[in-house]
C-alpha cells in the first residue's frame, strides 16, 4: 500500500479582511521522488543570482520577514521560478 503525505496550507489572513478563505491541499505519494523539481528550483535560483530561502507566498509579494528590504524585481524573479520549476512538473487532479 503506498504511504501518501499531506500537507495543508491556508493564508496567514485572519479571515476578516476578505470574503473569500482559501485552503491548499497538497498529497505527495512518498515513493514518487520530488528530487529532480527540486533541483531544477535550486539551480534555477542559482542561475539567477537569486536567494535560496524558503518559499512564502503572502510575506514574499509583501516585502515581509526573509524577504524585506529585497528589491520587488527579485522578489518577483523568486516567484517566477518556483512556479516555472514546479508548474511544469505538477499535475492536478480532481
Amino acid at each position: 500500500m503506498p504511504e501518501i503525505s499531506l500537507f495543508v496550507d491556508e493564508p496567514g489572513e485572519s479571515g476578516t479582511e476578505s470574503k473569500y478563505y482559501l485552503l491548499t491541499l497538497v498529497f505527495h505519494e512518498q515513493n514518487s521522488s520530488i528530487d529532480k523539481q527540486i533541483e531544477l528550483y535550486e539551480n534555477a535560483l542559482h542561475d539567477k543570482g537569486l536567494p535560496d530561502i524558503p518559499l512564502h507566498t503572502s510575506p514574499l509579494l509583501n516585502g515581509h520577514d526573509d524577504y524585506e528590504g529585497m528589491d520587488v524585481q527579485d522578489r518577483k524573479r523568486l516567484l517566477q521560478a518556483f512556479f516555472t520549476c514546479f508548474n511544469a512538473q505538477s499535475s492536478i487532479a480532481v
